[in-house]
């Protein structure tokens, strides 16, 4: 299994992913938040994106946001983990 920076043009294949990990959010708002962040746009909740895939299939992903403060934490800014998803089969 390989992790890397998410790329342009696999807004898809992340916007999926996000969609197991919050089933119950608005597909086309899960897409264009994913497209947004790939152009370049400024996403509040997305600083960066990892994919996990093997032999280039889409397992996972983790999107970080940077917060200016998290309760615990004495540094600021604090990198935050806003999502995290690995296909069920993929785990462990």
């Amino acid at each position: 299994m390989v992790v890397r920076p998410v790329q342009k043009g696999e807004g898809a294949a992340w916007a999926a992913l996000r969609g197991w990990l919050w089933p119950d959010a608005d597909k086309a708002e899960l897409v264009k938040e994913a497209e947004a962040f790939l152009d370049g746009l400024k996403v509040p909740t997305i600083a960066a994106v990892f994919l996990a895939e093997e032999k280039t299939l889409p397992l996972g992903f983790l999107e970080l946001a940077v917060r200016p403060f998290s309760d615990g934490c004495e540094s600021r800014p604090v990198p935050h983990v806003e999502g995290w998803y690995v296909e069920p089969g993929a785990r462990g």
